[in-house]
Formats: C-alpha cells, structure tokens, sequence
C-alpha cells in the first residue's frame, strides 16, 4: 500500500496497514528550521535547510526525511507553491541567531532592529507587525500587544489569486501527483482562526 492510498483508505474510516504519518503536509504539522537542521546532522544529510514558511520558521521537509521516517503527506499549499518552483539560486540566504545558515523563500525581506531583533518586512520593503526578538525562534505578531480591537469591517482576505500563483499550484501539483505516491494536502485560501489574524489591512 502506498502513501496515498494509505491516507485515502484512513480518511474513509477503513483499516489501512498502518498509521499515516505526517511531517509538514501543513503548517501546523510542520517541525522548526532549527529542530529540523538538528534532524538532518543527525541522518548525516547535508546542505542548507530551507524555511518553508517564515512567520513561522517552520522547514521544508525534504525527500530524504520523507523516505527515512516514512512520511505519508506532501503540502500543496498557495502560500508555498510558487517558492518551491524557484531555484535555490533566489531563495534568501541568512544565518540565524544560533549562527545556523538557512534558505528563506525568495523575495523574503528581513530588517534588524535597534534592539538585535528582526522584523519582517512587507512586500513593499515597509516593516510589518512580525517580531522576532534577538535569540527568538520565530517571527510574533506584536499586533496583538496593542490590544486593538477587532474589526470584522477591517478584514479583507483574498478574493481572487493571480495566474502565477494558479499556475505554480497547477505545475506542483501535477508533478506531486504524477510523480509521487504521497497524499497531498491542498491548502490555502481557507478562514481559521490564526487566518482570521492574517487577513487584516495590513
């Protein structure tokens, strides 16, 4: 049995030959760049890790990780797809406070702060409300701290997507299904809770 039909014979309540596995097939299964760098000198897997996602500092999890702890799901994410299509000549070099070196996405913008900190730029080059403060693991949304509160007016999440982006999901996905056993876990667009603190007018 492979990995999809593994996930599709689980998620239709049928007895599959084993658990499914998950490791990053979304952000809130993934693992963090640094614990996910410790991972990879552990199975003398070499080269630079890349961040999947860098609010969140979480890494992609590469083939070789997949294949050694049997992993059953692969993402297909909006966020991640046109990314993962790039080179890793564009993607953003950086070492991180522990002085590990790491890839992030391409066009990904990061200032230093007064304090040693770091914020995350926007797409324009103007700071936003993700802080990272020095020796921090992860980007927070200081937005929270000013205790503003919420405006459903305010609120303006994506009503339409450009053809890059339909075309990146359209090329990864193709090639994961095509060319990979793994189930795929198509996300993005959706409205949860830590959406709902995404989609503001910043």
């Amino acid at each position: 049995m492979n990995s999809r039909e593994r996930v599709l014979k689980t998620v239709r309540f049928e007895e599959p030959d084993r658990v499914p596995v998950d490791l990053g097939g979304m952000k809130a299964s993934g693992i963090a760049v640094e614990a996910y760098l410790n991972v990879c000198r552990q199975l003398g897997i070499p080269g630079v890790p890349r961040v999947c996602d860098a609010r969140f500092m979480t890494g992609w999890v590469e083939e070789a990780v997949l294949k050694r702890f049997n992993v059953d799901v692969v993402p297909l994410d909006l966020s991640m797809a046109a990314a993962q299509l790039s080179p890793e000549a564009q993607w953003v070099p950086r070492t991180l406070f522990s002085g590990n070196r790491v890839l992030f996405p391409p066009g990904t913008a990061i200032a230093e702060e007064a304090d040693g900190g770091w914020n995350l730029l926007n797409a324009d080059g103007t700071p936003s409300s993700l802080h990272m403060p020095r020796d921090g693991h992860y980007f927070d949304d200081v937005s929270f701290d000013r205790g503003d509160p919420i405006d459903p007016a305010r609120f303006q999440p994506v009503d339409t997507l450009s053809d890059e982006v339909l075309d990146a999901m359209a090329r990864q996905s193709k090639e994961l299904y095509e060319g990979t056993e793994y189930a795929l876990l198509g996300w993005g667009g959706g409205v949860c809770f830590l959406g709902l603190s995404l989609i503001t007018d910043r």
